[in-house]
């Protein structure tokens, strides 16, 4: 119940569903760990799903400049739309990634990383950082399996092994010449700190603007399809927040 708060006007249930938790982890991970400030330049990958288009609109809010990262032209076009001052990138492989953030307006330098990718995204992401900058680091979809068909599941296990043994590994030496921070986190092992995220909650609610835009809703399924949403979520597809809707009619979230 301390997590509850009146639903904007005009917001349907489904768009308050996708503000917390996604709203949420991009604060934390962007001012609580990141410390952005106005001006900040901002890497966010996965910028279309959940997370990056909350992270965005913090960025928004906050002043800061921001390059959202996304897997595809069409992903790319719609969060141009949903954030015309922004910044968009459609990264290629990873081994040529440090080369497209190169070749970005400014030579591809930040100030923060949100990284929910892992791999060699990971690694050229760091080298990006200027002095001071930090990689926020929340999930790993190319170390640890990222494979999204295939043979009773065998194609995951057989990314996941090559990809686990070569994810990357930092250096603390190579941190302090280059005064850079990695920071990792998942919210679901801060949840006993009732006083902290209530704290964030209201600031992201505020400060961070997440209450003057919907948040964007890519698909809603009812509760009887939760497979077909949860097989359309790890399509790679999806844009936005994925809601699943349970209750009479699926009115109620």
């Amino acid at each position: 119940a301390v997590y509850l708060r009146p639903v904007p006007e005009g917001w349907s249930y489904a768009e308050a569903a996708a503000l917390v938790a996604q709203g949420l982890t991009a604060w934390h991970g962007l001012v609580e760990l990141g410390n952005i400030k106005r001006g900040a330049r901002v890497l966010v990958h996965s910028a279309a799903g959940g997370v990056g288009c909350a992270a965005m609109q913090i960025c928004t809010s906050l002043g800061c400049q921001s390059t959202g990262v996304v897997g595809s032209e069409g992903k790319a076009a719609w969060l141009q739309e949903r954030f015309p001052q922004a910044e968009v990138l459609v990264r290629g492989p990873q081994r040529g990634y440090a080369e497209q953030l190169r070749a970005l307006p400014g030579g591809g330098r930040f100030d923060c990383v949100l990284d929910s990718l892992g791999g060699k995204y990971f690694s050229a992401a760091l080298d990006s950082l200027d002095p001071m900058g930090r990689i926020i680091h929340f999930g790993a979809t190319y170390s640890y399996g990222g494979a999204k068909d295939g043979w009773c599941g065998l194609r995951k296990w057989l990314t996941f092994v090559p990809g686990y043994l070569s994810r990357p590994m930092v250096d603390p030496g190579q941190l302090t010449p280059t005064n850079r921070a990695v920071f990792g986190f998942n919210m679901i092992w801060l949840t006993d700190r009732v006083d902290l995220l209530t704290a964030e909650l209201d600031a992201m609610l505020g400060k961070g603007g997440m209450t003057n835009r919907a948040p964007a809703v890519g698909a809603t399924y009812p509760f009887e399809q939760l497979p077909e949403a949860l097989e359309y979520l790890n399509s790679g597809a999806s844009v936005g927040k994925v809601v699943v809707e349970v209750g009479e009619e699926s009115k109620q979230v």
